[in-house]
């Protein structure tokens, strides 16, 4: 995972469909406003680089979608996190695509080995772990072990320390395989 930084202001399409549809929901804003949904798509490309959020893998059309850090599910009358720019996140589909052109960028066995937002689903992580916009864009928190039979993503203790980054809350970012 590397730091992402959101553009601003947040797309104006996306401002004046959630002003116009308080209750507004992110399939609705898909199916009433597809021109809306591809500059958002666009602009979170431009903004990381046309890397997944989490893992930085190389994104194209077959393999990657809007994700929401903060679950989508979650109305409440306060916040639409559906529809938060800052919520918003561009990533690769984690494995949950077998049929992919390559399906050897997957740990088999699937589904079992899902990562990035498909395996977070709809639980609220957050706080709990690191966010595309809270990483520092130096030092790196994540190191690589080679070991003989697999690469091991490893905190980098001293690197979090440094960054005021809580060991933990990287540790965690990790096991939710957020970031593998």
């Amino acid at each position: 995972m590397k730091r992402c930084a959101k553009s601003q202001p947040e797309p104006e399409c996306l401002a004046h469909f959630r002003t116009t549809n308080d209750a507004g929901t992110w399939e609705q804003l898909r199916a009433r406003e597809p021109e809306c949904y591809t500059r958002i798509r666009n602009i979170a490309r431009s903004n990381q680089g046309g890397l997944c959020a989490y893992c930085e893998l190389n994104l194209d059309l077959d393999n990657e979608q809007v994700a929401h850090f903060h679950p989508k599910s979650d109305t409440t009358p306060h916040h639409n996190w559906a529809l938060t720019w800052t919520n918003l996140w561009l990533a690769c589909k984690g494995g949950s695509q077998t049929w992919m052109t390559e399906p050897d960028r997957y740990r088999p066995p699937l589904p079992d080995n899902l990562s990035c937002d498909e395996c977070k689903g709809d639980r609220v992580v957050d706080g709990l772990v690191l966010a595309p916009d809270e990483l520092p864009a130096f030092p790196r928190l994540f190191r690589f072990e080679q070991h003989p039979d697999r690469l091991e993503i490893c905190v980098d203790e001293q690197a979090c320390h440094d960054a005021g980054v809580p060991v933990d809350k990287a540790q965690r970012t990790i096991d939710m395989d957020l970031i593998t």
